[in-house]
């Protein structure tokens, strides 16, 4: 993009859009009343659902394709490390079964719990799979070995959903089956979209184009296998988001105008909106000690969810701005 500007604050956009979606995706999965979503027009939205993490593991992937292919010395890994286990580690911290592990039990069910593998586990665990191939080999030929790998994960998924070491936190990573929600297999792959694109800086209309074809036509092609199915079609869909969003944002930026601060600030602090909302729908206690999916349950009428998606967006929101301003403030290193 000829636009310093626009080449990054897209990506804000494209991140505060998709962590303003999860949002609504836990407040509608939470709240909404049972029997509306068992509708078939709530299953169709679902699949819209659906498109939200794999929009950020598609731009994380973007950004280490970034990275990759910046020209000259190469930063220090150890930073990017450290953020990316600090990340691993509020993933496990976010859903430990305390109550049974406080009472010495260590059984199966427990473990499976623990080390269940969510958005934050497979995010960091990808990056980290990326960051070792950007730094392992050569410049030229790193997309290459990104795409060859993304394309082994996703072959691999169905062999994935039998296969067991009899280790539960290696279990945990290789497919739903142990209990996990996002295994590296097929999510890694999205991942790897994304250092592609962004490595090789080919993220324009002809990429839209073929990315709408995936994402419209991927559907009726016949005797194609569910997993490939699952994955390209949603990247088709991901990939023709963020190339409009970056069109859209460049637009928008050399014509003068502002882009959405709000949405700009959640893409910003993703990491800080995505833990704030979870927090208020399952950790804080509300109302005699209970928190808000147990209290109100999949009970509530659409406008009342509606309500609830706003309140929990501007809660992270707020949480969004505390943590930017507090980080402004803390003085510099000078080293």
């Amino acid at each position: 993009m000829g636009n310093d500007r626009a080449r990054y604050e897209w990506i804000d956009l494209l991140r505060g859009i998709a962590v303003v979606g999860m949002i609504w995706t836990h407040a509608a999965n939470t709240f909404l009343a049972a029997a509306m979503q068992n509708t078939q027009g709530y299953r169709e939205l679902s699949f819209y659902h659906g498109l939200v993490a794999p929009i950020f593991f598609w731009v994380a992937g973007y950004m280490r394709g970034l990275s990759a292919a910046r020209p000259g010395p190469r930063k220090p890994a150890w930073p990017t490390v450290k953020r990316l286990l600090q990340i691993l580690a509020i993933g496990y911290l976010l859903h430990p079964p305390w109550v049974p592990l406080m009472r010495g039990d260590f059984s199966a069910p427990v473990l499976r719990v623990l080390f269940q593998c969510d958005v934050l586990h497979c995010l960091a665990l990808s990056c980290l799979l990326l960051l070792v191939l950007e730094r392992g080999l050569p410049r030229a030929v790193v997309a290459a070995a990104a795409a060859v790998l993304g394309l082994v994960v996703v072959l691999l998924t169905p062999s994935m959903e039998a296969a067991t070491s009899g280790f539960i936190p290696l279990d945990a990573l290789l497919s739903k089956q142990h209990g996990s929600l996002f295994p590296l297999f097929p999510w890694v792959g999205f991942a790897c979209a994304g250092f592609v694109v962004g490595s090789t800086a080919s993220a324009s209309w002809w990429l839209c184009a073929v990315s709408a074809i995936a994402a419209f036509g991927l559907p009726w092609v016949p005797g194609h296998s569910s997993t490939f199915s699952f994955f390209f079609e949603r990247l088709g869909w991901v990939t023709m988001i963020a190339v409009l969003v970056m069109k859209g944002c460049s637009a928008l930026l050399l014509r003068g105008l502002c882009l959405p601060q709000w949405l700009l600030l959640a893409g910003r602090n993703s990491l800080c909106v995505y833990v704030a909302h979870l927090i208020m729908i399952y950790a804080m206690p509300w109302w005699r000690g209970m928190p808000l999916d147990r209290l109100l349950g999949a009970t509530q009428p659409p406008l009342m969810v509606l309500a609830i998606f706003v309140a929990l967006l501007l809660g992270s929101l707020l949480a969004a701005w505390c943590s930017e301003r507090i980080s402004q403030a803390r003085p510099r290193s000078s080293t």
